[in-house]
């Protein structure tokens, strides 16, 4: 029994025991998180943070696509496919800033001109409801000269310092012609902004005022026209995290479970050549237990080694 307890076999079983399943740990950890992972292909070292390298390429700039990796046939179709998809996103992004700011310098500009509009509207508006009640206020009037020279040639300053008699008479009638007069006057008047007020477009026909409308009318296309490119443009935006997807999992399949067992292996040994080398705070604690693990075994092994007898 002391025997069997002194042999390397259990140790070494142990090491390669440890060895492979940090290689399946290893393998899970890059299938759910391949920026937890450092590859390098050439002289080229890409980090996996894709997420945040899809940030950066959803944001108008001059950024180029990903660096030239020696790729698979997949792996290259993919990276072509953001390569259009991105020259797509900073095509629409370019056509949107333009629209936008032609936009925003047409809504200034009727912001501006609105002023002289609204007032030359109003003031034909005024114009019109005078025209309206003309004929009854120049009725109104002609009663009024008339009843002040009834009071005139009697010498009298109101319609109570007129003596009885002919005179008052008439200046009464007039009174009762004058009140006529002027409920007309007013009718006419309501009529006349009850009908402008529901036809205010009949007041809007100078030059000046039909080339607002006319700029108004151009805003609103372009409103829409912006609207549009700013769908188009988050369209090519989720595109971009969409094709950067595809990269992911054309570049996952490049590794499999005997890639991570060379890693482990050289986890295990401290023999590793950096092609594959951690990314993140997690996987470099695994590998430092790991590497723990194996020293404790190879010190266990090679103690057992040496106690073997002759």
């Amino acid at each position: 029994m002391t025997r069997l307890t002194r042999s390397p076999i259990p140790k070494l079983l142990l090491f390669l025991a440890l060895t492979f399943v940090m290689a399946g740990v290893y393998e899970l950890i890059w299938l759910n998180r391949p920026d937890y992972f450092r590859l390098q292909s050439g002289v080229n070292v890409l980090p996996l943070d894709l997420e945040r390298i899809a940030l950066a390429y959803s944001t108008y700039s001059d950024k180029k696509p990903l660096p030239g990796l020696t790729l698979t046939r997949d792996q290259q179709d993919s990276a072509e496919k953001i390569d259009k998809v991105y020259q797509e996103f900073q095509a629409l992004s370019v056509k949107l800033k333009g629209d936008e700011a032609d936009l925003s310098k047409r809504e200034t500009s009727l912001k501006t001109n609105y002023t002289s509009f609204e007032r030359a509207q109003w003031q034909q508006y005024e114009l019109f409801v005078s025209d309206r009640q003309a004929p009854a206020k120049a009725k109104s009037d002609a009663i009024r000269q008339q009843m002040n020279a009834i009071l005139a040639a009697s010498n009298a300053k109101t319609e109570d310092d007129l003596p009885s008699g002919p005179a008052a008479v008439a200046h009464a009638n007039l009174g009762v012609q004058l009140a006529k007069s002027e409920a007309e006057r007013a009718r006419a008047e309501y009529e006349a902004r009850e009908y402008g007020l529901q036809h205010l477009t009949e007041f809007q026909k100078q030059p000046d005022q039909q080339h607002w409308i006319e700029q108004e009318a151009q805003t609103k296309l372009l409103r829409d026209k912006v609207y549009q490119e700013q769908l188009a443009t988050d369209h090519a935006h989720a595109e971009i995290y969409d094709a950067f997807e595809e990269y992911r999992t054309a570049l996952q399949k490049r590794l499999g479970y005997g890639d991570f067992l060379y890693f482990s292996v050289g986890a295990a040994t401290t023999a590793t050549f950096g092609d594959i080398s951690p990314n993140s705070t997690t996987v470099r604690l695994l590998v430092c237990l790991q590497v723990f693990c194996s020293i404790l075994l190879t010190g266990l092994l090679v103690s057992d080694l040496a106690r073997e007898p002759k």
